[in-house]
């Protein structure tokens, strides 16, 4: 799905992430061998461009990423299910507050701050996430942008999957992660920062998930 689209969906489905592109599966040509040794950029796009309704600069981007972790999946489930205990390994999470739990659905408030070579880009959002369980074992979340508190964001949805995989006779968990944010206003050098980090962070975020997991699991 293009960039466009994908904020389409999140700009006219507000309230329903079951309505984000969901990004299930093991991506086409993943060599999971390779992945367990380090995770990979699957995709990555983004464009400037001016709102007509408002005039205002905006950018749209998403990316995607996907590894393999040894990591035990149903801990891998429950911390990202665990909104308020996220806050122990997402490095950018400065807060973040259940409003409502009904079923597979969630509705979370979170503070996002980012540094980029000093210069801090900072969120405050009102979320909607929601949980499916599928074949084989498979979980998967979408979450969707409900309000920006702030103003700076005009979309913002999030897709993970997790599958258990046996990679070289071991059993390990498949984990592929797509973000797509709008930006209303950005500043000078916003996309070449976001390009430059947004990977990293990303694989970055994943490594620290599976570490959350063994340690709630208590591996060593």
């Amino acid at each position: 799905m293009s960039l466009a689209a994908a904020a389409s969906v999140a700009a006219a489905a507000p309230g329903s992430a079951r309505n984000v592109p969901a990004r299930n599966g093991i991506a086409a040509g993943a060599d999971l061998a390779a992945l367990a040794r380090r995770p990979e950029l699957i995709a990555m796009d983004m464009r400037r461009f001016k709102d007509p309704a408002s005039g205002e600069t905006r950018i749209e981007g998403g990316a995607e990423v996907h590894g393999v972790f040894d990591a035990p999946i149903g801990q891998l489930v429950a911390a990202m299910d665990d909104r308020v205990g996220q806050l122990a390994f997402s490095p950018r999470l400065l807060s973040s507050k259940e409003e409502l739990r009904e079923g597979p659905r969630v509705v979370f408030l979170q503070d996002i701050g980012i540094d980029f070579l000093g210069a801090r880009v900072a969120y405050a959002v009102r979320s909607e996430a929601y949980r499916e369980e599928l074949p084989g074992g498979a979980v998967a979340f979408r979450t969707i942008l409900l309000d920006s508190l702030d103003g700076k964001l005009f979309a913002s949805t999030s897709s993970w999957y997790f599958e258990p995989v046996t990679v070289e006779g071991r059993r390990l968990v498949y984990i592929r992660y797509h973000a797509m944010q709008g930006i209303r206003k950005p500043g000078f050098g916003m996309e070449s920062l976001i390009k430059a980090f947004t990977p990293s962070e990303m694989k970055g975020l994943m490594a620290a998930l599976a570490r959350e997991a063994n340690k709630r699991s208590g591996a060593k």
